[in-house]
Order: C-alpha cells, then sequence, then structure tokens
C-alpha cells in the first residue's frame, strides 16, 4: 500500500492497522472515518474493499461516506474502484456480497470443526493449569509474594494471583 501511494505521489498522512476482526467493533476504521469527515485526507488507499465492512450494505454505506466526504478510495486488489458510474456499485455490491458468503462460510466451517471436535470428546479451550496444591497452601502460609508463586509453580503472575486469592 505504501509502494503504490509513493508511485502515485501521494503524501502520507497517517497509517492504519486494524486487528480486530471483521464482524466486531472496529475501532481503527472508526477513527479513519472520523478523520474522513474532518477532510484529515483525501485519498484512502486500502488492500481491499472487504476491510471496509462485513457485508455488501456496510462496504457500499462506507464508500459512499468517503465519496461524500470528497475521499477517493484507491484499494490495491480492486483497481476498479477509481472509476465512476454506475458500474462501479455494481462491482462494489458484487464484491460486498462475496465478502458477506465468505464470512459465512467461515463461520459455518468453524461451527462444524467445533461440534465435530466435541463429538469426539475433545476438551475445547485453554489447557487446564495443574499445579500440586499442597505446595501452593505452604507457599500462601509463608507469605510469599505472586512472583514467587508463578516462579515455583511454573505459571503466570495472573494464574499465581487467582489461585493465591482461592488458597487464602
Amino acid at each position: 500500500m505504501r509502494g503504490l501511494a509513493a508511485a502515485r505521489g501521494y503524501e502520507l498522512v497517517s497509517a492504519r492497522v486494524e486487528v480486530e476482526s471483521r464482524d466486531k467493533h472496529r475501532p481503527a476504521l472508526a477513527e479513519l472515518l472520523e478523520e474522513a469527515h474532518r477532510g484529515t485526507f483525501d485519498v484512502l488507499v486500502i488492500w481491499a474493499l472487504d476491510r471496509l465492512g462485513a457485508g455488501t450494505l456496510e462496504i457500499l454505506t462506507t464508500v459512499r461516506k468517503l465519496d461524500a466526504r470528497g475521499v477517493t478510495t484507491v484499494s490495491v486488489s480492486e483497481s476498479w474502484l477509481e472509476m465512476g458510474g454506475p458500474a462501479r456499485d455494481l462491482l462494489l455490491s458484487v464484491v460486498g456480497w462475496v465478502s458477506e458468503q465468505e464470512l459465512r462460510r467461515i463461520r459455518e466451517r468453524t461451527k462444524a470443526g467445533l461440534a465435530r471436535a466435541r463429538a469426539q470428546g475433545k476438551r475445547l479451550g485453554r489447557p487446564r493449569f495443574t499445579f500440586a496444591r499442597i505446595e501452593l497452601e505452604q507457599l500462601v502460609q509463608q507469605g510469599a509474594s505472586i512472583d514467587a508463586i508463578a516462579a515455583v509453580l511454573g505459571c503466570s503472575r495472573a494464574t499465581a494471583a487467582r489461585l493465591k486469592k482461592k488458597a487464602g
């Protein structure tokens, strides 16, 4: 994305990396749209349209909001995005629909995989931490710190704190 921006002579105002999934609250995207509203930038370079929303309506709405603010959206993956007219809206709708279908399939596969693992008797989630309860009780009676308990039991400080609280 930086290469595309440099090749076109765009000045980098800011860069965002979104770490949230597509279907959760996305603070970096919300912040970016707020900056667009304030007129901080006039070109938005993205990797792909599906990063602007989880489905057709969300992607269309976001692109139209950016258009209304005079922001040109440039996609590394979808070069056609810069064209105008009704064909652009049609392609936006198709890409949004494909994005929705992909998200639906991912959710279905995840649910099926979890159901299969449960049916096979596999324990899901984080592995349980096992420890010697007598050793923990001795450490707590001796007034050992959370750091000391964590070091002796070989666990994190958070786990040591939780165990100390339960034991004490």
